[in-house]
């Protein structure tokens, strides 16, 4: 006599899995095979959205607009040693034959916000 729980027990031909196994892996495949594609439809929705909705738009706006030209006056013999930025404020470094000073300007505005004499000791 056999009941239905003996014949799932059975390997099947070629497989070391019996049926009871091999339906659970079905399943399994399955319900991976669809939660990738709900993650590259939910990558695609993301990069979509995002190109749409995204603050670029206005900093594009921004970067078309002509922007004001600033100057800043040096001495003839002086020459930029170095510049570095910070947030709208840019520091440069003029050394001349005499004197070293780092100048901070603020980069919206095009104001000297802070001139630094360097002086060796």
């Amino acid at each position: 006599m056999s009941t239905q729980s003996d014949e799932s027990l059975e390997t099947v031909p070629g497989t070391v899995f019996n049926a009871r196994q091999i339906r659970l892996l079905k399943i399994v495949v399955v319900a991976m095979g669809l939660m990738l594609i709900g993650g590259f439809v939910l990558v695609v929705a993301t990069i979509v959205y995002q190109s749409m909705y995204s603050s670029g738009s206005t900093t594009s706006s921004a970067a078309s607009a002509p922007s004001p030209e600033h100057s800043l006056s040096i001495g003839s013999d002086s020459k930029v040693a170095g510049m570095a930025v910070n947030g709208d404020r840019l520091a440069i470094h003029i050394e001349g034959p005499n004197t070293s000073e780092i100048v901070i300007v603020g980069i919206r505005s095009g104001r000297v916000l802070s001139r630094v004499r360097l002086r060796g000791d």
